[in-house]
């Protein structure tokens, strides 16, 4: 017989939510959050529903010491801040403990398409994190754990509309038939969510105009308006048109006895202009977007004895590009590119006059009108992972996984959509090439290798807690290249170690420590997003024949936790992480000025004698009020975190385009009950500085106010108002792109919005 999900299941407080949970991204197999030495945020599915989360972002915006920009930008989607470095890139994100980032793309897309609705928890472990987990965990370990339950049946239903003609749809279901030894349990989901227009056009005479903005430092005239790509009243006024957001998610995980497969497709896609300003790009289409679907499929081996246990995944995952993906480009940092490339040529005919001639030939080649997206990889994992439990006290973990992967990296400026271009891979094996009307700059095949080993052991004493681990990484890659004599290749191998301790002085408080070493292998995006310009070559573009190198993060804390009984808690931490050898957008010039071949370089390289250093702390507290008896409460969480970046021993001459937003930020959250059918929930986020027009307008940071009024009508039926941004406060969120001449002054995160929902629960 069904049990009901009541008042009091929805609203646990906040306190008591994570007390005794037990999670796996600390040490891969469950162990109480309570006793890991790293510091640990836990997002309940009671917090989820409470607040009414969407997006792994929407999760993430009240977590101590991470900052959210929601709109991010096109290609990630919603995008944060984990102590100072990018999540979306330098976080491993997992789903069940398996990555679900695929190996062609810089930085994991950010939607309502990932599983939030549907999680038991989200587990957040800051620090380096690839002792364990390999690559691409440089800030941290993000665990999406989906529902799990003993009940014969569980479902949910939410419904919820709002401003901008946004409509979402989300249902789940499980359960399970059997009993003894033969138990069958099922789990699927499904979801929509859209969004039609963003609240994110404000401002409008200084960030979106287009005469604001400089190209080398210098002013840009209205020469731009005779451009094709734009469209504008004048010079100063261009259209801007709807930026719509759609995500589709669905899931189904089976499981029987130690088995379990599950199938997840993910949709999303936003507006391609999202961030950047409108002299680089347009506006004026509503269906100029990015878009990717993922589908991923695992298949999971679980066994658990009393000293021992073991599993194994198997995981396949599909990323396909939407191949109508495209941007409207005008004058962007390419383009200008293109002018001086058009300038040296025509000095070199002896005729300057020849100068918009030559330029509108090579925008029109690579640049007018739609430039289509294109990116497609499968890739294949395995991975086994054992813990022993030796004398009580001590567990050792060892593991290894591999993977292979094989595709094109997300690249740009096709001149139609890709899907008319028939047989991609087999043009390519065959060595027929491509479509040059298609692709003007050839798409190269890449294949990909990598390998982890590793292991740690963890001790739980009666004073003292300690983990060691140690992880080496291997990773390979080839590129195929018909334009030269051989194909690329780059191999290298790394060590990544992490010591973390705990001396728990009494049952209230104990003081920790950590350090870890991690690393972001070169990932494929950032070659087939590199140029180098030649007016003097047959072909204006083309890729460059060069390798990266990992970039490598030294990351160390320490903190002290308090906690009296189950009302009051109390954590400081104070954490540094360097990054070095950083990935880093670079625009170099190769010959003299005043030469009548121009040729320069436009990508990725390493800034070899350049590091960024995050450094800063935060504190975390909690609380509960009780209003006159038990079934009247107020729970308060307060989060302050402070953070300053600081680039090293930097000759590399450019400019460290990876965001270096210092400031404080001040966080809370009142969650008050004080009727039995009735919760408000208060987000008051502060911040200092928010990172925006530094030298144009001043820097005074921002304060807003999310509120959630939630009605109980039954024990599983309920009804909420949102209201995000109650102030309709303009302010800014994380820079959109890595080449800064094409970002807005400032990112504009959305103004006030508003959503009505409902949610049916049974379990």
């Amino acid at each position: 017989h069904p049990e009901n999900l009541g008042q009091r299941d929805i609203y646990i407080p906040i306190e008591r939510q994570a007390k005794g949970v037990k999670i796996i991204s600390g040490s891969r197999f469950p162990i109480e959050a309570a006793d890991l030495p790293f510091s640990v945020h836990i997002i309940t599915k009671e917090e989820i529903r409470q607040n009414s989360y969407e997006t792994l972002v929407d999760a993430l915006k009240m977590a101590p010491g991470i900052r959210v920009s929601q709109p991010g930008n096109a290609i990630e989607g919603e995008t944060f801040l984990m102590r100072g470095l990018p999540g979306n890139t330098y976080t491993k994100i997992l789903i069940n403990d398996v990555p679900v980032k695929p190996s062609f793309v810089a930085g994991l897309p950010i939607g309502a398409q990932l599983p939030i609705r549907e999680a038991e928890r989200i587990e957040v472990i800051y620090g380096a994190g690839a002792a364990l987990y390999g690559a691409d965990a440089s800030a941290g370990v993000i665990n999406i754990i989906t529902r799990q339950s003993e009940k014969p049946v569980f479902m949910q239903a939410d419904l919820g509309v709002g401003q901008g003609l946004y409509s979402g749809v989300n249902v789940m279901f499980g359960g399970r038939l059997g009993r003894d030894k033969h138990i069958f349990k099922y789990f699927a989901y499904g979801s929509n969510v859209l969004l039609e227009h963003r609240n994110i056009f404000y401002d409008k005479d200084f960030n979106y105009n287009p005469l604001t903005y400089s190209r080398g430092g210098q002013k840009v005239d209205s020469q731009f308006v005779a451009l094709p790509n734009y469209a504008g009243t004048s010079a100063s006024d261009p259209i801007l048109t709807n930026t719509p957001h759609l995500s589709r998610k669905f899931g189904v995980t089976l499981n029987y006895r130690s088995l379990s497969l599950s199938v997840e497709s993910m949709y999303r896609r936003d507006h391609s202009s999202i961030g950047l300003n409108p002299l680089s790009v347009s506006y004026r289409n509503p269906l100029t977007y990015t878009g990717e679907g993922m589908w991923r499929f695992n298949f999971n081996f679980f066994r658990n004895k009393e000293k021992r246990n073991q599993k194994t995944d198997l995981t396949y995952i599909r990323y396909r590009l939407d191949d109508r993906s495209s941007i409207l480009l005008v004058r962007n940092q390419l383009a200008d590119e293109f002018y001086l490339a058009a300038d040296a040529k025509a000095r070199s005919l002896g005729d300057t006059s020849l100068l918009p001639e030559l330029f509108a030939k090579s925008y029109g080649e690579y640049l007018n009108g739609s430039r289509y997206l294109f990116g497609q990889s499968d890739e294949l994992r395995l991975e086994h992972v054992r813990n022993f439990r030796i004398l009580k006290i001590f567990s050792l973990t060892a593991g290894a996984n591999g993977k292979v992967a094989l595709g094109y990296p997300f690249t740009g400026l096709l001149a139609r959509p890709p899907s008319e271009d028939a047989n991609i891979f087999a043009n390519d094996i065959q060595g027929f090439g491509f479509d040059t009307l298609t692709f003007p700059i050839r798409p190269e095949f890449h294949v990909l290798a990598e390998g982890n080993a590793f292991g740690q052991i963890f001790y739980n004493g009666k004073y003292f807690n300690i983990a060691a681990g140690i992880n080496n990484s291997f990773y390979t890659s080839a590129i195929d290249r018909n334009d030269v004599a051989d194909s690329l290749k780059v191999r290298d191998n790394e060590w990544s170690p992490r010591l973390a301790g705990v001396w728990k002085i009494s049952e209230s408080i104990n003081l920790r420590s950590s350090w870890g070493q991690s690393y972001r292998a070169p990932n494929e995006f950032y070659r087939s997003n590199s140029y180098i310009i030649n007016s003097g070559a047959p072909r204006l573009v083309w890729r460059p024949y060069r390798a990266l190198s990992a970039e490598k993060t030294t990351s160390w804390e320490s903190g002290i936790r308090l906690k009296r009984g189950d009302h009051v808690g109390f954590e400081f931490t104070w954490f540094s992480n360097q990054t070095s050898n950083l990935i880093n957008l670079v625009r170099r010039v190769n010959n003299p000025k005043d030469s009548t071949v121009y040729s320069s370089f436009l990508g990725f390289l390493n800034a070899r004698n350049a590091s960024v250093r995050f450094r800063g702390g935060q504190v975390v507290s909690n609380f509960r009020l009780v209003l006159g008896n038990e079934s009247r409460w107020a729970d308060v969480r307060y989060n302050f975190s402070w953070i300053k970046a600081e680039i090293k021993d930097d000759s590399t001459g450019g400019t460290i385009t990876l965001p270096q937003i210092s400031g404080r930020t001040h966080q809370l959250r009142l969650t008050v009950h004080p009727l039995k059918n009735t919760t408000f929930v208060f987000d008051f986020l502060r911040q200092t500085k928010a990172g925006q027009a530094v030298g144009l307008k001043p820097d005074k940071g921002y304060t807003t106010l999310d509120f959630v009024a939630r009605y109980a009508f039954t024990e599983r039926f309920d009804a909420y108002l949102k209201i995000i941004n109650v102030f309709d406060k303009e302010y800014a969120g994380i820079p959109a792109s890595w080449v800064q001449e094409d970002n807005l002054h400032y990112n504009p995160q959305s103004g006030i919005f508003v959503r009505l929902g409902m949610n049916y629960y049974l379990e």
